[in-house]
């Protein structure tokens, strides 16, 4: 599905999407959000969302297995993603659950403003990092609150040190690092929590009242697409 330059005031709802090579292609559509509730999409050949320079609202989504990247937003934009759950296990050292950027090679101008906010969020792998935050410009602004994350944060990988995962290598805000989410079954697409899950009781209240299959969000708030339900 592409939404091209100039294609504005889209919701997307209740969309099951699989075997795509692009899911979600979205092109800049600054100053118009597109919101996203309730979609699953699986096992695309290169991205499940691919943003440029987009403006994305996402509730409970889960965007499972991707040949490059579940979730791409690149050349700046502005995104927001609110118990959502990144999940890549595709066969390749290369994939990553999440990447975001403020540059496009041979862009003009070089780099964009970027802000992207993960509130009770999931972003998990088969590699041992599956985050990614690629900085040029000035104008580059993440945060992370209550989400567990996929991290390298050993000697040698680009992380220790690096100030835009503060937050997360420090596991401030309420954030867990590199803890198996425990999902039910990841090759058959079935990405709910265990009772055993950390991602259970982790979060916080989002204002979102349901999950991504309409279960009850109640205090204490799991995070991710999914809540536990006994």
């Amino acid at each position: 599905m592409y939404f091209r330059q100039g294609s504005t005031n889209h919701q997307i709802k209740n969309l099951t999407l699989k075997n795509a090579v692009v899911g979600l292609f979205v092109e800049d559509n600054a100053g118009s959000a597109m919101t996203i509730e309730n979609t699953q999409i699986y096992d695309c050949s290169n991205y499940g969302i691919f943003a440029v320079n987009g403006t994305i609202v996402g509730k409970n989504i889960v965007v499972n297995t991707a040949g490059q990247f579940c979730f791409a937003g690149l050349y700046g934009g502005d995104y927001s993603f609110i118990n959502a759950t990144f999940n890549n296990n595709w066969s390749s050292s290369k994939q990553l659950a999440v990447y975001v950027s403020d540059y496009l090679e041979d862009g003009t101008p070089e780099t964009l403003p970027l802000t992207a906010n993960f509130t009770n969020c999931i972003i998990y792998g088969s590699n041992s990092n599956e985050l990614i935050q690629d900085k040029q410009g000035t104008a580059f602004n993440t945060s992370f609150q209550n989400c567990l994350v996929k991290l390298n944060v050993s000697s040698g990988s680009t992380i220790p040190g690096n100030p835009l995962y503060d937050v997360l290598r420090l596991e401030q805000n309420g954030n867990k690092i590199n803890q198996n989410p425990k999902f039910l079954d990841i090759a058959k697409n079935k990405l709910f929590i265990g009772e055993d899950s950390p991602a259970r009781g982790m979060g916080i209240d989002s204002g979102v009242t349901t999950d991504i299959v309409g279960n009850p969000r109640t205090s204490p708030f799991d995070i991710g697409a999914y809540n536990w339900i006994p």
